[in-house]
């Protein structure tokens, strides 16, 4: 408890903040967010709609995690996220594609200023082999490719349409 008996924020509480304006002022112009709040999201954070062509179309999940000590490749094309073994497990059994956005919250004084990037889940599940990482394992680092920068114009309608 903070002197004076209120309760006091922290790192973690001003980077997911940061993390959330940045999403905001820079997610494709297509994307209609719905913030999951509460204590029942279990890693989704949002549950996003596209309009293609004047039209609702699709709909997809994504986690946003934002970084202050980004972890990149030595060749600098990819960054290292580690989230949970058993957040990985429960997100194998939904049915709509979840977007891992990752941002860079060093690129930038100003979060809104700063990068966007993302990941597939499902493509990073199969990467891993999530059905073969042991129960007691905690993390497991996805990567999320540089190249995959999310900006005001990016469309994702490939990989959203049905096979």
């Amino acid at each position: 408890m903070a002197p004076g008996g209120k309760p006091r924020t922290g790192v973690s509480q001003d980077t997911d903040d940061d993390a959330n304006r940045c999403f905001i002022a820079r997610r494709p112009r297509t994307w209609r967010p719905r913030k999951l709040d509460g204590t029942d999201d279990y890693g989704l954070d949002f549950q996003i709609q596209t309009v293609v062509n004047e039209e609702v179309q699709y709909i997809f999940h994504a986690q946003l995690k934002g970084t202050r000590s980004p972890r990149l490749s030595a060749d600098g094309s990819v960054y290292s996220v580690r989230l949970s073994a058993s957040t990985l497990r429960y997100y194998q059994d939904i049915v709509w594609p979840i977007a891992l956005v990752l941002c860079d919250l060093t690129a930038a004084e100003d979060p809104a200023d700063c990068p966007l990037y993302y990941v597939w889940i499902r493509d990073e599940l199969r990467r891993v082999g999530i059905n073969e990482i042991a129960e007691d394992q905690g993390d497991v680092t996805l990567h999320v490719p540089r190249i995959n920068r999310l900006t005001y114009t990016t469309d994702i309608s490939d990989s959203l349409r049905p096979a």
